[in-house]
């Protein structure tokens, strides 16, 4: 998207597309677009870019040492194994994760077919300087993605993901507010 030739920046703020990013293989093999960081906007305790993951795709496990992580699912089905036993947490298209400084994790695409795509905000403002991967782990994550993407192909874990879009979509029949009183 050729948005050069408009306003994009004023006062400090600054408007980024991925698309205007590069995709980088972060220390987990993730692809990763680094969008917003101390480079790239001048942040100073947060940054966001975007994780795509091809279909069957695992990371490597690893911990962000220092920094807290949220991320927003825009795309795509998945599981998030964290902790040291790495247990398996399931999310979709419109799901939020939260991951706490040096909360062991790795994403899995639970999908053959699609990919997934991640919008992911941290307190680090350099964008995936403070990973620590954790080989010693690897074995483990295979067995279990093995067994999730089975679950997953015979819809015995999220089934919905036969049904329902894998892109998010805001369901206003679903809307949750309260009214000011």
């Amino acid at each position: 998207m050729d948005l050069k030739h408009i306003q994009r920046t004023k006062c400090g703020a600054y408007v980024i597309s991925p698309y205007d990013s590069k995709i980088e293989i972060g220390a987990q093999k993730q692809r990763l677009s680094r969008v917003m960081a101390s480079d790239t906007a001048g942040c100073t305790n947060i940054s966001g870019g975007l994780i795509i993951m091809p279909p069957k795709k695992v990371a490597r496990p690893h911990i962000h040492k220092d920094n807290e992580i949220v991320l927003f699912i825009a795309e795509g089905w998945g599981a998030a194994l964290v902790g040291p036993d790495m247990e398996p947490i399931f999310h979709g298209p419109g799901d939020f994760l939260y991951f706490p400084a040096g909360c062991e994790h790795v994403g899995i695409n639970l999908s053959s077919t699609d990919r997934i795509v991640l919008a992911e905000i941290r307190t680090d403002p350099h964008f995936n300087e403070d990973v620590i991967v954790l080989p010693e782990l690897e074995e483990k994550v295979m067995q279990t993605a093995e067994k999730l993407w089975k679950q997953f192909e015979s819809g015995e874990i999220l089934p919905e993901a036969k049904t329902e879009s894998s892109v998010f979509s805001y369901d206003q029949s679903k809307e949750v507010y309260k009214e000011n009183q």
